[in-house]
């Protein structure tokens, strides 16, 4: 390539320009840039799922094992209830408390199933929420996996404790 004058003109110059008009430290900053604008643009970009996910009614059933009575007074129908990470995972719909139970080693060496616990009770919650499937399995908010069996940290507006679902109902497909 020539210049104006007829003279040859190098791809870098004597400061470091390419074509003595930009810097190539300049160029690698813009690059960088670039890369990370459409990284950022493809992260907050809508999901390519059209944006909504069809939902079904779902009951599930708690347990928690083994706490005082004051948590189990805590917990109230009507009230909302999250996961561990902070999902919105439903609203309790029946609380039922039954003495807590446990097997175990008596004084004189025999052993008793489903003996009290004293000063004990064991909670089941029927929690009421929306539902949506995906791959054969059963998300709440898209984010918290249900299942029966599933033992879990679990929030309610007074208390925090940890259960274990042991049922769980969707409702069918009407246009099945």
């Amino acid at each position: 390539m020539r210049d104006n004058n007829g003279a040859k003109r190098r791809v870098l110059d004597d400061n470091g320009r390419l074509f003595g008009k930009i810097s190539l430290i300049d160029i690698v900053i813009l690059v960088i840039v670039a890369v990370l604008a459409v990284a950022a643009a493809s992260k907050l970009a809508p999901t390519a799922s059209g944006g909504t996910t069809a939902t079904k009614p779902a009951t599930y059933t708690v347990l928690i094992k083994n706490i005082k009575q004051s948590n189990a007074d805590s917990m109230r129908a009507g009230d909302a209830i999250w996961s561990s990470a902070g999902t919105r995972i439903g609203t309790i719909t029946d609380v039922a408390v039954n003495p807590a139970r446990e097997s175990g080693q008596l004084v004189d060496g025999t052993y008793r199933a489903d003996a009290v616990v004293e000063g004990k009770v064991d909670v089941y919650l029927t929690i009421q929420t929306d539902v949506s499937t995906a791959n054969g399995r059963i998300y709440v908010d898209r984010a918290f996996e249900l299942g029966v069996n599933r033992l879990d940290i679990f929030k309610t507006k007074y208390t925090k404790f940890e259960g274990i679902i042991v049922s769980l109902n969707v409702a069918e497909d009407n246009n099945a």
